[in-house]
C-alpha cells in the first residue's frame, strides 16, 4: 500500500473512532441526566470524588498501557465529567441564589416603595476617602481620560510594588504588578492564564461562587475540599492532597474567607504552599479582605513560593463602584495576563487608575475603616448571641457565617425575611452545601444592623 492510500485509510479510521466517541459521549449524557434524578430522590449531591478516584486511576492505566500522557486522559475524563455535571445541574431546575441574585431581588422592591436593610452584600458604606474623589475629579478636569498601557499606568504599578513591599516586608517589583478593572477580573485573568480545558482547581468551600463558576466556564474542573464550623472553618490538609492529580494546576485560597471570616493558620498555610510545591501547583491567592483581619494579617506576599495574589480596591477603599483592582506574580505570568487584557478590555480607565494611586497614599483611612468595622463586628455578636444560631466568631472581613437551629433552610430564612420584614441576608447555599447556613453582612451603619437583627428576633422567636 502506497502513502496516499495508507493516509486515507488512517484518515477513514480516525473519523470512524471520532464517529463512536461522539456517539458514546451522547449516551452518557443520557445516563447523567438518570442520575440526576435518583441523586435528587436520594438527596445525594452532585459531584462524588470517590467515584471520580476510582475512574481516574483505571483512565491512567489505560493511557500507560498504550504508551499515552496519562495526563491527555485526565483532561478527557474532566471535559466528560464537566459536561455531566452541566447536566445534572440543568436537570435540577433550580438556580443558585448567590448575593448579586439577592441584592437584584432586593431593588426590584424598592422599585416598588419597599425599604430594605442591606445585610446581603459585602460592600462597605464609609465610599472611598475624600482624597481619592478629589484626585479623580482633577484627573477628568486635566484630560486624563486615554488608553493606558494594558498593564496599567506606570506610576500606579510602582506605587503597588512600593507600598504592598513596605506593607508586607518583600520585594515586589513594578514588572510584577498588573492592573485590572477589579478583583473579579483579576480572578478570571490568573484563572484564564493558568488554566487550560480539562486541567483543574481546589477549592476550599464554602467559598465565593465567582471561584467554582469561573473554573467550571473555562472548561475545568473545580474540586471542593468541604470545610465545617466545627473543625474551625480550616481545610483538612490530607483532602487536599487526596484531589490532587496530573491536572491540578491551581489552589485557591480566600483568607480572610468570604463567607466564614477565617484567617487561615500559618500551619495550614504552609502545608498547602509544600503540597503545592510537590505538585507544581500554583496558589492563587485572593487577598480582597486581607486588610480586614482583626487579629493576625497575614499575606502570601510574605512567602517564597509559585504563586499569584489577587488584590482589589474595592474592600478597604470603600471604591466597589470604581472597578480597580490588581494581580502580583511573576513577570512570566503577568506578561500573558497583560495579553489576555489587551484583547478582552483594552486598558482600565485612566482616571480610576489615578483615583487608585491616591488611594496608596490613604493607609491611615483604611485604618480608620478597619477599626470601624471591628466595632460593628463587637456590636453585631453582642445582638447576635441571644438567637438561636450557631456560629464561630470570624478572624476577619465583614461577614457572619450562622447556622440555624430551626429545622428551616438558609433560602427559606433569607427569603421569608426579606419578603415579610424586609431584611436582606445571603442562603449559605451561595456558598456550597450549606443548606442551613446564612451570611450576615455587617457593612452597614449600627442602627441598621441593630434594626435588622431586631427583625431577625422577631421573626425567629
Amino acid at each position: 500500500m502506497n502513502p496516499e492510500e495508507r493516509l486515507r485509510e488512517i484518515r477513514e479510521q480516525i473519523a470512524d473512532k471520532t464517529r463512536i466517541i461522539v456517539e458514546e459521549f451522547c449516551q452518557r449524557l443520557i445516563l447523567a441526566k438518570e442520575v440526576a434524578a435518583l441523586k435528587t430522590q436520594l438527596n445525594l449531591p452532585i459531584e462524588d470524588y470517590q467515584i471520580e478516584k476510582k475512574l481516574t486511576q483505571q483512565i491512567r492505566n489505560i493511557c500507560v498501557k498504550n504508551n499515552i500522557d496519562p495526563k491527555l486522559g485526565l483532561k478527557l475524563l474532566n471535559i466528560l465529567i464537566s459536561a455531566s455535571i452541566s447536566i445534572q445541574k440543568a436537570a435540577t431546575n433550580k438556580p443558585l441564589i448567590t448575593p448579586t441574585t439577592i441584592f437584584e431581588e432586593t431593588r426590584r422592591l424598592e422599585e416598588q416603595g419597599a425599604k430594605i436593610i442591606h445585610l446581603e452584600v459585602g460592600e462597605p458604606d464609609f465610599g472611598p476617602p475624600q482624597r481619592v474623589i478629589d484626585a479623580t475629579i482633577k484627573a477628568l478636569k486635566e484630560g486624563r481620560t486615554h488608553y493606558t498601557s494594558k498593564y496599567g499606568i506606570p506610576e500606579l504599578r510602582r506605587a503597588l510594588a512600593n507600598r504592598l513591599s513596605e506593607r508586607w516586608h518583600t520585594s515586589i517589583a513594578p514588572y510584577e504588578t498588573i492592573v485590572t478593572p477589579g478583583g473579579r477580573a483579576a480572578l478570571t485573568l490568573a484563572l484564564s492564564t493558568i488554566l487550560n480545558q480539562g486541567d483543574s482547581a481546589i477549592i476550599f468551600e464554602p467559598a465565593w461562587p465567582a471561584y467554582k463558576n469561573c473554573v467550571e466556564s473555562l472548561g475545568c474542573r473545580a474540586r471542593v475540599v468541604n470545610t465545617t464550623m466545627e473543625n474551625d472553618w480550616q481545610p483538612e490538609v490530607s483532602q487536599i492532597e487526596d484531589l490532587i492529580d496530573e491536572t491540578t494546576k491551581v489552589i485557591l485560597v480566600n483568607s480572610p474567607c468570604n463567607p466564614t471570616g477565617k484567617v487561615l493558620s500559618r500551619k495550614v498555610l504552609k502545608s498547602i504552599i509544600n503540597i503545592a510545591a510537590k505538585h507544581n501547583i500554583t496558589i492563587v491567592s485572593d487577598e480582597a479582605y486581607t486588610e480586614f483581619s482583626y487579629r493576625n494579617r497575614y499575606s502570601l506576599l510574605q512567602e517564597d513560593c509559585r504563586k499569584i495574589v489577587l488584590g482589589t480596591f474595592s474592600k478597604a477603599w470603600g471604591m466597589t463602584g470604581f472597578r480597580l483592582g490588581y494581580i502580583i506574580a511573576p513577570k512570566e505570568i503577568c506578561d500573558a495576563i497583560s495579553e489576555i487584557a489587551g484583547e478582552f478590555y483594552t486598558s482600565v480607565p485612566e482616571p480610576i487608575q489615578v483615583a487608585g494611586l491616591t488611594a496608596l497614599e490613604c493607609f491611615n483611612e483604611v485604618d480608620k475603616y478597619v477599626a470601624l468595622m471591628k466595632r460593628r463586628l463587637e456590636t453585631v455578636l453582642t445582638l447576635l448571641k441571644p438567637l438561636p444560631i450557631t456560629f464561630k466568631e470570624p478572624d476577619g472581613a465583614f461577614y457572619i457565617f450562622f447556622k440555624l437551629k430551626d429545622p428551616i433552610s438558609g433560602e427559606e430564612f433569607v427569603e421569608q425575611l426579606l419578603k415579610k420584614h424586609h431584611v436582606a441576608l445571603t442562603p449559605g447555599s451561595s456558598f456550597g452545601r450549606y443548606q442551613s447556613f446564612v451570611r450576615f453582612s455587617f457593612c452597614r451603619p449600627e442602627e441598621e444592623l441593630r434594626e435588622g437583627v431586631a427583625r431577625m428576633r422577631e421573626f425567629l422567636l
